[in-house]
């Protein structure tokens, strides 16, 4: 028979903040315990992986017996702060805490440290110390001629290297105002120190400033903030990448837009470094702050995750995708772009618009050329396999519609018969290999 005094100690005591679903479909909760006393502890903050069903209290080390005995001898109630997957409790248990000990409340707590662990997924102190020191102008600065900072190498945020288009928006707005546009609304060009060794840096983001920097005479200097080593060795390089997309963020004006597809990528790449799903709550943190809106995000975690789904499809089949940029198959390809009898080059499916850029590049250099052919392969990685099926489906036949306006309205015999001969080949997409791709 159940006891009914304990049933309704148990609801007095234990109070959730957040609706608990019926069926109890939940792994871990976040969980407050609060005491009624006038001692200097009197809050404990932790994550449980189970159920919110009264029958947990918390177990803080250091300060186990004071926690016990203050259990016996107070009043208390324990509240339930969040529900849901466990690696994402254990994250926002992280973030309550820091956050507790940054407003200097932590002597308060009869925790003993800010939480963690091996359990701990995505959390990386020094990414967020980052971010909070450029944006309060706490790193190191140094105006350098503008020749030195585009020379250094530059880290590669996003797919593609430059858009001209923005680069001249940029040098029209900086030039109007004599190079005072810069100083208004560019912080600098962050550089990783020493990241190649002594004295060889890396840039990071402002790719397109720097290029328009490059164009105008009233411009100088560039101004750059310094990311020590001591900062930078402890990321890995989805953590650089994050820093990169968050220099950018959505809100800037004038700026190129993040392809969702970029963003995803960069979901599903960190996700691998880490162990974790796209779901994982610190996703939509980053997110939010570079600039995402609640209605944005959402979208971007679930292509992540048919990014990882098809890695999984493609290990579980029994193939491994061709490295096309790799020996053996380089010297492959090589052999047959030098086979054609004609012009032949190879390009990544996925950059349609740059693919038929090219060959009318080729077409102006190569004015008596009629016979021209393109390897089109897909960039091992990442999304490879959906890259696979969207040329298939789209890429492949929008390609095809531009080469066959080219052949009817380029190069015509002396009767106006059509001479031009376009061919696309798509190159072997995988292999029979039992081994995953990397």
């Amino acid at each position: 028979m159940i006891n009914k005094r304990y049933v309704s100690l148990v609801a007095e005591r234990f109070v959730p903040l957040v609706s608990i679903p019926e069926n109890q479909d939940y792994e871990a909760y976040v969980y407050l315990v609060v005491f009624q006393h006038n001692k200097t502890k009197k809050y404990y903050l932790g994550y449980h992986v189970g159920l919110f069903d009264g029958t947990y209290k918390g177990s803080p080390k250091t300060h186990e017996t004071e926690f016990r005995r203050d259990l016996g001898k107070y009043s208390y109630k324990i509240y339930c702060l969040d529900i849901g997957m466990a690696a994402n409790m254990i994250y926002k248990e992280k973030l309550m805490l820091d956050q507790i000990k940054q407003d200097g409340n932590w002597s308060e707590m009869y925790n003993e440290s800010t939480g963690g662990g091996r359990q701990l997924k995505n959390y990386n102190p020094f990414v967020e110390q980052i971010q909070n020191a450029v944006e309060d102008g706490e790193l190191e600065t140094e105006f350098l001629p503008k020749e030195d900072v585009v020379k250094m190498k530059w880290w590669q945020v996003r797919f593609h290297t430059l858009f001209l288009s923005h680069v001249k928006e940029l040098v029209d707005l900086i030039e109007e105002s004599d190079g005072a546009w810069l100083v208004e609304h560019h912080r600098g060009v962050l550089c990783l120190q020493d990241y190649y060794g002594i004295g060889k840096h890396c840039r990071l983001g402002s790719a397109h400033t720097t290029a328009a920097a490059m164009k105008v005479d009233q411009v100088i200097e560039l101004k750059v903030i310094w990311i020590p080593k001591k900062l930078w060795k402890k990321l890995d390089k989805s953590d650089i990448k994050e820093i990169g997309q968050w220099d950018n963020p959505q809100e800037k004006t004038p700026r190129v837009k993040t392809d969702k597809d970029e963003t995803s990528l960069w979901i599903a790449q960190a996700c691998l470094e880490k162990g974790i799903k796209p779901t994982h709550f610190s996703f939509t943190r980053k997110l939010q702050r570079q600039g995402y809106t609640a209605r944005q995000i959402p979208s971007r975690i679930t292509r992540a995750e048919k990014y990882l789904e098809d890695i999984e499809v493609l290990n579980n089949s029994g193939e491994k995708q061709v490295h096309w940029e790799l020996e053996p198959w380089k010297s492959e390809l090589e052999t047959k772009i030098r086979s054609f009898k004609g012009i032949a080059f190879s390009a990544a499916v996925g950059m349609n618009e740059k693919m038929v850029s090219r060959l009318l590049s080729y077409f102006m250099h190569n004015p008596t050329e009629t016979k021209f052919k393109i390897f089109a392969y897909v960039t091992h990685g990442l999304g490879a396999r959906r890259h696979h099926e969207e040329w298939g489906m789209n890429g492949r036949p929008w390609v095809k519609t531009y080469f066959n306006m080219f052949m009817k309205d380029f190069r015509t015999d002396k009767n106006g018969k059509p001479t031009l001969q376009i061919d696309v080949e798509d190159l072997q997409f995988s292999t029979p290999d039992s081994d995953s791709i990397n």
